[in-house]
């Protein structure tokens, strides 16, 4: 017999909030950036509660990621308005993989924020669009290559502009002011929104900000 689910405990200030269950193989920038997203500074609101999947072990391919999802809708009962929410790269998995794990989300009603070919590229968009770039360097960053210094195309392309770039302790003062240009540069990107992810340079992490941010009742601080 399977084992009855329970609900999610929920907060009084946040008993009516609609849930979104974030998993994610960036077990530090990414997990950084989005609680940092509802802190009171930013986004938090009653409508809205996120709650994120730390990794609990180092385990970080898409399958492993979309265990930790299909473990907490085990455990826990959601609502119709509640979002699970798997957020993963493409440079790593390459496109059979990804095309495995698009369509078990498909059928399992998780939602997809992909990037191609990393999340650098949604803090990236943070900061900069990508009409100073020509297509020869447009296709450097889709490549993504580590240099010398271990660091990738995309992570230097950071550091170029923002002077600094630490995914284990991210400055989130830099990006969150920011956030909902980011979207907009991000939704640019998205030539062809019907493809399960960004077949070329592109990050759909623009979506799950989105949903977050319009759930909120109020905006606080940022400019």
């Amino acid at each position: 017999m399977p084992r009855r689910r329970r609900p999610f405990i929920r907060s009084d200030a946040n008993r009516d909030a609609r849930l979104v269950i974030i998993a994610t193989e960036d077990s530090k920038a990414a997990v950084t950036y989005f609680q940092a997203l509802v802190s009171p500074d930013w986004y938090q609101s009653s409508r809205v509660h996120v709650e994120m999947l730390l990794r609990e072990t180092t385990a970080s391919a898409p399958r492993h990621v979309l265990q930790q999802l299909d473990r907490w809708r085990a455990e826990y009962q959601i609502g119709p308005d509640d979002e699970l929410w798997l957020v993963i790269d493409v440079d790593r998995w390459g496109d059979a993989k990804l095309s495995d794990i698009a369509r078990e989300c498909e059928q399992k009603g998780i939602r997809l924020a992909v990037s191609n070919p990393a999340i650098e590229l949604w803090f990236l968009l943070h900061l900069t669009d990508l009409d100073g770039y020509t297509e020869e360097e447009k296709a450097v960053l889709l490549e993504n290559a580590r240099s010398g210094r271990r660091r990738t195309r995309l992570e230097e392309a950071i550091l170029e502009i923002a002077g600094q770039y630490n995914k284990s302790r991210l400055d989130v003062a830099r990006y969150l002011p920011r956030v909902e240009t980011a979207i907009e540069r991000a939704r640019s990107l998205d030539t062809r929104p019907s493809d399960r992810w960004p077949q070329g340079l592109g990050t759909r992490v623009y979506l799950l900000a989105q949903s977050i941010i319009e759930s909120a009742s109020y905006r606080r601080g940022g400019v």
